[in-house]
């Protein structure tokens, strides 16, 4: 079977604008996808410029998701849902949610303290009666 014929649709029937886009951002792909893509905009005529630019486009794009990433904060729109994430889930500063970590956080410390101050008013009434 030829490396020609593993990926789907083929490397060389793709577009030369996703050929770009593979050999921009190799990290994404299969070692032998992106030579393919490479071999393929050399016989397609695309400069190497043009492909040293897209890989220059690609790590840009990914910085700014990654900005929009850790920047991007719990919504409310369904309450009950966000409420049990901010919870139970534990991999927000590990997935980049960095604002999410920081809110998950202050969130867990407020409902820790509010159960703290309802126990104490429980056996501080207890006490008196």
């Amino acid at each position: 079977m030829d490396i020609l014929d593993t990926f789907e649709p083929k490397i060389n029937s793709r577009p030369t604008e996703e050929l770009l886009e593979i050999a921009g951002s190799p990290e994404k792909w299969e070692p032998e996808a992106v030579a393919l893509a490479q071999e393929e905009l050399t016989k397609r005529n695309i400069k190497p410029v043009k492909i040293e630019m897209a890989g220059y486009l690609a790590k840009k794009r990914q910085r700014i998701e990654d900005y929009k990433k850790a920047n991007e904060g719990h919504t409310f729109h369904k309450p009950i849902v966000t409420l049990f994430i901010m919870l139970f889930a534990w991999e927000h500063k590990k997935d980049g949610y960095y604002r999410k970590a920081r809110q998950q956080k202050r969130f867990r410390l407020f409902i820790l303290v509010s159960i703290i101050i309802y126990l104490t008013y429980i056996i501080v009434k207890a006490k008196l009666l």
